[in-house]
C-alpha cells in the first residue's frame, strides 16, 4: 500500500521573500500535526507542524526549519520518498537520514527543510511524502497506540490529570510493539508526584525537556531545564531538572566536564535529594572518562562508604547495608573501583 501527502509551500511577492509550509489533508491531526491518509484505510504517519513560517528573508539568505515524521501506529512504515515538487523547488532543499527511512512503531524521522531564495517574487512548491506499510498490526493495537499520543497531546495542553489517566490506561492496555510504553512509564511517576507538589509551569518545562530529549533535541531540552532552574530554583522539580541536565551531558553529549559540575552542583544545592547517590556515581564516571583516576577513585569510595554496613579494615573487606538500594550502589561503586 502506498500513502502520499502533499504540503504546499508558498512565498508572498515582494523584494524580500518569506515562506510558509502549509500542511493539510483529509482527516488532519490535532495539535498542529498532520495525518496522512491513504485509499485503503488510515495511515498514522504524522508530520509535526501544520503551519511553519520562515518569515521574511532576503534573496541569497538561508533559513531552516525541522519537521518530524512520526509513526504513531503499531505498523512498520518504510518511507519510500520525501521530495519537493513544483516550479520553485530550486529555492528549497531537504535533508534527512537516508539510513533511517524504515519507521518502526513510535519512531521518528527528522527532516530539515531549508529555504534559500535565488530570485525575488512569490515561490511555491509541494512537499510529498510517500510510504508503504511493511507490517500491518491489528486495529486494536493501532487504537491502543493512539491512546499514548492522546495522553501526550493532553500533556502538551497542560491537562495533566487527564494526561496521567490516559498514560495509565495505555500502560494497562496490554503488550505493545513500540517504545511508547517505556515513555509512558517515565511520565506516570513524574506527573503523579508533580501534580501534588509542583507548579504547572515547572511541570510543563520538565516534560517538555523529556520530550525534546526523546526526539534527539538535547539543545531544546537543556534550555527548558535551565529555564526551570532559573524560575524555580527551590521548586519541587529543581533537583530532577539538574539531574536530567547532568544525565544529558553524560549520556547524550559525552560532555564529561559539564556532567561532573552539574552533578556536583546538584549535591551541594540539594543535599537531601534522592538523586544524591546517582550524582556521585555520575561524577565518578565523568572523572574516570576525563582521565582523573585519583578523583574518580575518591568518588567511588565515597559512594561505597555511604552504603557499607560492615567493614573489616584489617582485611580490607566491606559488605553493604541490608537493603536493595545499598546493595545496588555498593556493587556499582565496587565495580567502578575495580575498573580503575
Amino acid at each position: 500500500m502506498n500513502t502520499k501527502h502533499r504540503s504546499p509551500i508558498f512565498l508572498p511577492a515582494g523584494l524580500l521573500l518569506s515562506a510558509a509550509l502549509l500542511q493539510g489533508c483529509s482527516g488532519g491531526g490535532s495539535g498542529g500535526e498532520t495525518d496522512v491518509q491513504d485509499n485503503n484505510g488510515t495511515s498514522y504517519l504524522t508530520i509535526s507542524q501544520a503551519d511553519v513560517y520562515f518569515g521574511t528573508r532576503d534573496v541569497g539568505t538561508a533559513s531552516m526549519q525541522t519537521l518530524t515524521l512520526t509513526n504513531q501506529s503499531a505498523d512498520v512504515y518504510p518511507v519510500k520518498s520525501i521530495a519537493l515538487i513544483g516550479p520553485d523547488t530550486k529555492d528549497f532543499t531537504l535533508e534527512y537520514d537516508e539510513n533511517a527511512l524504515t519507521l518502526d512503531p513510535g519512531h521518528e524521522l527528522q527532516v530539515a527543510l531549508t529555504f534559500f531564495p535565488t530570485t525575488a517574487g512569490p515561490k511555491k512548491s509541494d512537499l510529498e511524502v510517500s510510504h508503504d506499510i511493511l507490517v500491518r498490526a491489528s486495529n486494536e493495537k493501532n487504537q491502543l497506540e493512539q491512546q499514548f499520543y492522546k495522553a501526550k497531546q493532553l500533556e502538551k495542553s497542560r491537562e495533566y490529570d487527564q494526561s496521567l489517566s490516559e498514560y495509565k490506561s495505555y500502560i494497562a492496555g496490554g503488550p505493545v510493539v513500540s517504545d511508547n510504553k517505556q515513555r509512558a512509564g517515565l511520565k506516570v511517576p513524574v506527573l503523579s508526584e508533580s501534580l501534588k507538589h509542583a507548579d504547572e509551569q515547572d511541570i510543563s518545562l520538565y516534560t517538555s525537556a523529556l520530550n525534546a530529549r526523546d526526539s534527539g533535541d538535547t539543545g531544546t531540552a537543556l534550555k527548558s531545564l535551565d529555564k526551570l532552574l532559573e524560575e524555580s530554583p527551590q521548586g519541587y522539580l529543581a533537583d530532577d531538572a539538574l539531574y536530567l541536565k547532568g544525565y544529558i551531558h553524560l549520556v547524550d553529549s559525552k560532555n564529561w566536564e559539564e556532567a561532573y559540575y552539574t552533578m556536583l552542583e546538584l549535591r551541594f544545592r540539594y543535599p537531601d535529594s534522592s538523586y544524591y547517590d546517582s550524582a556521585l556515581y555520575v561524577e565518578a564516571i565523568s572523572q574516570q572518562e576525563l582521565g582523573n583516576t585519583d578523583i574518580a577513585r575518591s568518588l567511588f569510595t565515597t559512594l561505597r562508604d555511604r552504603h557499607t554496613g560492615l567493614s573489616l579494615e584489617l582485611f580490607n573487606l566491606q559488605w553493604p547495608k541490608d537493603n536493595y538500594m545499598s546493595r545496588l550502589w555498593f556493587d556499582r561503586s565496587d565495580k567502578g573501583l575495580a575498573a580503575l
